[in-house]
């Protein structure tokens, strides 16, 4: 029993430390470093995926990162609208243009003088989310002195009680 044991451990040894092309290497070893041999590693596929038609990304300017910042900020621009969490920032991204319907000539349609080059400039001067963005700045602002000046003032000291 203990001669068979001993028999099968060394059977076992000499298999895997056979004699291969590198010379006396374990087959775990080899298996493991054989990537080497391969070569360069194919580069990361950046596309979305077969799902998304292999969209490739776009690439990222000043303009669009001021952009992509004012969308996942659109909540603070608005009190009034209310707006499910913004996505994680992606690496790909897709930009387009809107063009409305002939049913939407007068209703929700931007006039001329109302487009702009892109989304910052059109938020920029759009009066109305101007004139909350002015509020809140001045608010914020008016709180903060406040706040500094709560910390300048020192706590004045209790008169001590002798009985």
């Amino acid at each position: 029993s203990t001669k068979d044991f001993v028999l099968e451990a060394a059977t076992k040894h000499t298999k895997s430390m056979q004699k291969s092309s590198e010379g006396f290497l374990p087959k775990s070893y080899t298996a493991a470093y054989s990537s080497f041999k391969k070569g360069a590693k194919r580069a990361p596929d950046n596309t979305a995926g077969a799902g998304w038609f292999g969209m490739t990304p776009t690439p990222m300017t000043e303009e669009l990162k001021t952009d992509l910042a004012i969308i996942r900020n659109r909540t603070y621009l608005d009190p009034k609208r209310f707006y499910k969490s913004a996505d994680k920032n992606h690496k790909i991204v897709q930009l387009g243009t809107v063009i409305e319907g002939p049913s939407e000539f007068y209703s929700s349609r931007l006039t001329k003088k109302q487009r702009r080059a892109n989304f910052t400039e059109e938020i920029m001067a759009d009066p109305a989310s101007a004139d909350y963005a002015k509020n809140k700045f001045k608010e914020m602002s008016r709180e903060k002195t406040r706040q500094s000046q709560m910390r300048k003032k020192k706590p004045q000291k209790r008169a001590r009680k002798f009985y």
